[in-house]
């Protein structure tokens, strides 16, 4: 994806969603959407979660969170384990499953973590992957609250 780019659907075979179900199909409704990639399989990830749940909680209005689960290896592709990750973790936002990388290749992500922020009016205006990715989220996220 490209700056500018629409948020793509988040819907299709091989998606599962948890927690508060899916949001596929549903635009942006004016609010900024952040899409957050991340793999069972990735210690990285796991150690940024804390910090995207604090992002969570400080931009509870305005803001939706959606995770994705992108499987990098055949053990990521057990949804009990991912499951109890999202629970140990204490992620209640709706999180996708996506083990056939649906959403994944809709977005052309290759990397986890990574961050898709989108603006109120559903388009990209932020996208960052990796150790330091998290970083320059809230400042994405404050620069499309207030466009």
């Amino acid at each position: 994806m490209k700056i500018g780019d629409p948020l793509p659907p988040l819907d299709g075979p091989g998606v599962t969603w948890l927690n508060n179900g899916s949001v596929a199909g549903k635009p942006a409704d004016g609010v900024v959407t952040l899409a957050h990639f991340f793999s069972v399989s990735c210690e990285l990830c796991k150690t940024q979660l804390p910090d995207l749940l604090k992002l969570r909680d400080r931009f509870k209005q305005g803001v939706r969170l959606i995770g994705v689960h992108m499987p990098r290896y055949p053990e990521d592709v057990d949804l009990p384990r991912v499951k109890a990750v999202v629970e140990e973790y204490g992620l209640t936002h709706p999180v996708a499953v996506d083990d056939e990388h649906t959403i994944t290749d809709r977005f052309g992500n290759e990397f986890v973590p990574a961050y898709y922020t989108f603006d109120r009016k559903g388009a990209l205006v932020h996208k960052k992957a990796g150790e330091t990715a998290l970083e320059y989220v809230g400042q994405a996220i404050e620069r499309a609250l207030k466009s």
